[in-house]
Parts: structure tokens; sequence; C-alpha cells
């Protein structure tokens, strides 16, 4: 085995000829695999074509804070709201009813409007803000190779549509106003962001044990 320069404990690194795993006792032998081996509390390498379904499999809400957003269909307004949320929806293929739960909940609770004191302090509830929800598969483009974006990561447009439906079901049931765009339609849309404020909110973060005793 080579010389290799020691680095911090819990990461992987690629080598040219290979990868090697390095775990918090120090380093293994070589993996054998041409693709980025993942360790951080794991020492092996992915099994065989699991970098086929690993990445990506994570709902994800790019979530704007607007003024005012609306959403055109064939010269006709489908949707149109004031302040509020105009979000985003990325569904992978191994997203379930249990992780858009997850999401929504996380999503109306951000607390991302200002108060009295200008402190980003207040939730859309607090606000009696409104939402936009556009469903939105490019949100899972790779651009790792060539000039041309791989959505294969997204989910098929059955799963991506179910649980676009469902996301707006349950947000319904919040009580908050909810207005939608048409899934697969070629749409439109038209915001003011206000702040900028932008906020991309993904299911693997919302999943990941915390680290910083929970604050």
């Amino acid at each position: 085995m080579p010389a290799i320069p020691r680095q911090k404990p819990g990461y992987s690194f690629g080598t040219g000829s290979g990868n090697y795993s390095i775990h918090r006792n120090g380093f293994h032998e070589k993996t054998g695999c041409e693709k980025t081996a993942v360790s951080i509390d794991c020492c092996f390498c992915p099994p065989e074509n699991s970098h086929k379904s690993w990445k990506g499999r994570y709902m994800r809400f790019l979530i704007q804070r607007v003024s005012e957003a609306s959403v055109t269909i064939d010269g006709e307004v489908a949707g149109a709201i004031g302040p509020g949320f105009c979000v985003l929806i990325g569904v992978s293929e191994e997203d379930t009813k249990e992780t858009a739960d997850l999401m929504v909940r996380k999503m109306l609770g951000l607390r991302i409007f200002q108060d009295e004191n200008e402190k980003t302090n207040l939730s859309l509830a607090d606000v009696g803000g409104s939402l936009l929800l556009i469903s939105q598969f490019t949100l899972y483009a790779d651009c790792r190779k060539g000039n041309r974006p791989s959505f294969v990561k997204a989910g098929s447009p059955d799963k991506a549509n179910e649980l676009y439906e469902y996301i707006i079901e349950k947000c319904r049931e919040s009580g908050r106003p909810v207005e939608r765009g048409v899934f697969g339609a070629y749409m439109k849309i038209s915001l003011v962001n206000d702040g900028p404020f932008t906020v991309m909110l993904d299911s693997e973060d919302l999943k990941r044990p915390k680290r910083d005793g929970g604050r």
C-alpha cells in the first residue's frame, strides 16, 4: 500500500488509482472502487451500483419568501398569492408520505418573516401568508458530466405527482391559503423575492442526527 498523507479521521478521499477509506482509528485497505467511497462512520466501499440509488434520494423544497408570486399556463394565470412562500418541490423515487409530512411541518414552522423589530422571527401563519406550490424535477439536475444536465435522480412522474398532490393536501389542512401549478405543464413563474430570502430544505438534512447539542 503506497504512503498516504494523514487526513482528518472520518472522511474518504481518492488517490487517482483508487480510493482509500479512513476510519476514526486510521487507514483501512484499498477499496478497489473507482467511484467515490463514502466513509463517515463506515469505512466500506458502497455496494456495487449503489451509486445509482443512494444519491439524490431526498425530497427538496426550494422556498422563496415573496411579497407576491404567480404561475401562468398557456397565457392564463393558474394561481397567484400575495405575501408568503413560493415553493419549488422536488421528489425522488424513494420519497414517502412520511418524508413529505416531515418537510411540510418544517416548512410551515420556519420563522423567516420579520417581526416589529425587523428580526426574522415570524412563521407563515403569524403573518397570514399563503403558499404557491410548484412541482420542479429540475432540482435534481446532475451537471457533473458534459453540459447537458441529467435528471435521473428525480422520481418517476407517477411517484412525483402522487406526492405533489399529497403535499398540497397537507398544506391545505394547515389552514394556509394554497395556490398551485399543474404537474407536467409548461409554466411561467413570476415572483418578487422579498429580501431576497431563499431556503433550500432537504429531507437528508432533517433526518441527519444533530451533533451540536440540539441548537
